[in-house]
């Protein structure tokens, strides 16, 4: 697939107008090479935003590897923030690679 092309509808689109995310895993377990981006167009991009802001208002809590700007967008709006692998302790258990509630963001 072109890179200016989007995985999910196949419409072409300018670079510099796609979205694009990376989700956990890879190929071949032998050989831990990691998924090529998945690129996506505008009109693809707010689908997974709101498929995104339903999910986290539903009690989604994962994410891709590498967050397309429809994920961060969707976490911000629903008051969630992306833990990396150090972790956090939550309710007395520790909590890595997921979004938990941004504190700040609750009034």
């Amino acid at each position: 697939m072109k890179t200016h092309q989007c995985h999910e509808c196949g419409k072409f689109a300018k670079y510099k107008d796609l979205d694009s995310y990376i989700p956990f895993g890879c190929y071949d377990p032998s050989n831990p090479e990691p998924y090529d981006p998945v690129m996506l167009c505008g009109k693809c991009s707010d689908i997974l935003y709101n498929e995104y802001k339903r999910k986290f208002n539903d009690g989604y809590r994962g994410g891709d590897w590498r967050k397309s700007s429809a994920e961060m967008k969707a976490a911000k709006e629903c008051g969630l923030m992306w833990v990396h692998s150090s972790g956090v302790i939550v309710d007395g258990r520790r909590v890595a690679y997921s979004y938990i509630l941004n504190q700040k963001c609750i009034n």
